[in-house]
């Protein structure tokens, strides 16, 4: 009977701790805390306020914010205060999880809590200091006792070096930084050297007018023997050349230029003979029946454009540098 009274009671006690959150896991002491108030909570091995000197402490801190939680947020400052490190003399501190709002039982004040973890590394009372100004957790005072057996004359002193984070955080923002520079070692290295193999390349030498159009005209002229261009291609191509020829050589701008501009162009240019501009008319008009009028280019018309562009070259070219000697000698 006692058994199954004593089941009951602890059913209900259970349903009651649910329906009011995780309040069952605050501390009585945190229930009551006044807002911008905060209080450790340490698991200490032994009883008595005692932990070994070295020992890893457990511990939470509560804290009921400045301002009233809302959406399960907390104000700036009580986040802040839960972000600080208590710092003192003998005292090794570090966070071990994320803060979280834990109501404190049915009807109670939502509270922020934080888990840690220290070590003590130094004997007698020590104390947690407090954290933060405007929202405050109050300090706890802790005794530490030695590892040395009792009537050692040598006091029990732990170096900060050998108590080490059990799960030390890889530097991320150093490997970063490391990675950066040596990218832009890497990309200063490769310019500098593609730098270095250009400058002792040759410069390539300009290949005249009048060659390249010539150069040119012979390759259009074996592909027309072997059959790989058309006949209204090679038309194409040939008033192409011819186009690029003249302004390189005369200066003008025939590629933005009408075949009628083009001619009255020329005939302003006393480097061509009346023959050579009826040889280009003939030339671009017939270009212009087989491009726009759809007549068609058979081999021995593409044969006859081919030599009389061929012939316009080379009569302009022997005109040009002619002038050039004349000017050379005066």
């Amino acid at each position: 009977m006692r058994g199954g009274c004593w089941g009951l009671l602890c059913c209900v006690s259970f349903v009651l701790s649910s329906c009011g959150g995780s309040g069952g896991d605050v501390p009585e002491a945190a229930k009551v805390l006044r807002p911008g108030v905060g209080l450790y909570e340490l698991v200490l091995p032994v009883k008595d306020e005692l932990v070994r000197l070295g020992d890893p402490v457990d511990g939470r801190v509560w804290l009921r914010a400045l301002k009233e939680i809302q959406g399960g947020a907390a104000d700036p400052e009580s986040k802040k205060t839960l972000d600080q490190r208590p710092k003192a003399e003998g005292l090794r501190f570090r966070w071990t999880g994320k803060m979280r709002v834990v109501k404190a039982g049915r009807g109670g004040p939502p509270l922020l809590s934080r888990p840690f973890r220290a070590w003590f590394l130094r004997t007698g009372e020590r104390v947690l200091p407090a954290i933060g100004d405007k929202v405050k957790v109050a300090e706890r005072k802790v005794r530490v006792k030695g590892i040395l057996p009792k009537g050692a004359k040598a006091a029990p002193v732990l170096p900060d070096s050998l108590i080490r984070d059990p799960e030390p955080s890889f530097p991320w923002l150093w490997a970063g930084v490391f990675a950066a520079i040596l990218a832009l070692g890497a990309a200063w290295y490769l310019w500098k050297r593609r730098k270095k193999d250009g400058a002792g390349l040759p410069k390539p030498i300009p290949i005249p007018p009048g060659r390249r159009a010539l150069i040119q005209l012979k390759e259009l002229a074996q592909s027309l023997e072997e059959g790989s261009v058309s006949g209204e291609e090679l038309v194409d191509q040939v008033t192409r050349v011819l186009r690029r020829y003249l302004d390189e050589a005369l200066g003008l701008r025939t590629r933005e230029q009408t075949t009628e501009e083009i001619l009255r162009e020329l005939a302003r240019h006393p480097e061509l003979a009346e023959m050579d501009r009826a040889r280009l008319s003939s030339i671009v008009r017939q270009a212009d029946l087989v491009k726009f009028a759809g007549q068609g280019a058979d081999l021995r018309l593409s044969r006859e454009l081919l030599e009389g562009a061929r012939a316009f070259v080379l009569a302009l070219e022997e005109k040009i540098r002619k002038k050039e000697k004349e000017a050379a000698c005066a």
